[in-house]
């Protein structure tokens, strides 16, 4: 088994991993709301024909931070294994 590898990354030997990884995942809401952000006036166009398009692009901003939000708990679960 691989335990020492894992045991390695994740000790107090090594913060400096620890901390990347932490800022990495703290910025995984920003990011997913600005690629978001960048093709909402597309959709709106290319979608203009539906009813409530321009309350359903808006939508797309809140849904990736949503989803994060509800499965972290989880993640960090498996994490803390």
């Amino acid at each position: 088994m691989c335990y020492r590898a894992d045991k390695k990354l994740m000790s107090k030997q090594n913060p400096r991993l620890i901390r990347i990884a932490l800022l990495l995942v703290a910025t995984l809401g920003v990011m997913s709301c600005i690629t978001v952000v960048s093709s909402l006036p597309l959709l709106t166009h290319t979608f203009a024909d539906l009813p409530y398009i321009d309350f359903l692009s808006k939508m797309m901003l809140t849904i990736p931070p949503d989803v994060i939000a509800h499965f972290s708990p989880f993640a960090g679960h498996i994490v803390d294994r």
